[in-house]
């Protein structure tokens, strides 16, 4: 894969033949799982506040021990708190989001040249699993698609590096910690600890994922209105 500022001829011959891709449907796609995933983090949240309130009830006197068991019993409890049911709905809407982005990338490179972009193409895909790339490859995918496929022709705004960070923090620090945190609790402080680090990571995710549809819908809205009779 080239590395920054590099092409190839391929690329730059795609840039003056292809024509634009139509990316409304992905982006429609990618939307929904995106929502899907930070609901499924906020419910979580919910579900360990309930269940420490529960606890503390029940040391405390106040709740009896069958409203514990039965709200533990719960099967959509279990589900929400599942950490297979969380790297699920990760996983498809990261392939979602990637599905789009390849399309996007497409059409930027179309609508700016091939120097538009400082990645190939390949990097789209490859940039997310190459082990210290990832850390930033990504961003760059995005923040040219993004000031390609501006009609102004931007640098990338704010909004897209903070998405980058929170996405970075939330993936890279905060999910071990609270993965950790939710499979040993032991203790009533240790559920206050799990549902207080589930909160700062719900709304890390909520606010990556309201960003990551702001910037899904600008791009296709851009490229979209140049798509016109483009092949899907």
């Amino acid at each position: 894969m080239a590395g920054v500022g590099e092409e190839n001829d391929g690329d730059a011959e795609r840039g003056g033949t292809e024509r634009l891709r139509k990316v409304a449907g992905p982006a429609r796609v990618a939307t929904w799982l995106i929502v899907l995933a930070v609901v499924r983090e906020v419910l979580l949240a919910l579900v360990l506040w309930r269940d420490y309130f529960l606890i503390h009830g029940v040391l405390a006197g106040t709740v009896p021990q069958e409203d514990l068991d039965s709200f533990l019993s719960n099967p959509f409890v279990d589900l929400i708190g599942s950490i297979w049911a969380a790297l699920f709905l990760r996983l498809v809407a990261g392939v979602a989001f990637v599905v789009w982005l390849w399309r996007a990338r497409v059409n930027a490179e179309v609508i700016g040249g091939a120097a538009s972009q400082r990645r190939a193409r390949g990097w789209v895909l490859g940039g997310w699993g190459a082990p210290v790339a990832n850390m930033w490859v990504p961003y760059q995918v995005v923040s040219d698609v993004w000031r390609a496929s501006s009609p102004r022709r931007d640098a990338a705004p704010v909004m897209v590096r903070v998405w980058w960070v929170l996405l970075l923090l939330s993936n890279v620090v905060l999910t071990p910690l609270q993965w950790q945190a939710v499979e040993n609790v032991q203790s009533e402080a240790d559920v206050l600890s799990a549902a207080l680090l589930t909160t700062v990571l719900a709304l890390c995710i909520g606010l990556a994922g309201v960003l990551a549809v702001t910037i899904v819908k600008d791009v296709t809205g851009w490229q979209s209105g140049r798509v016109g009779e483009g092949e899907s």
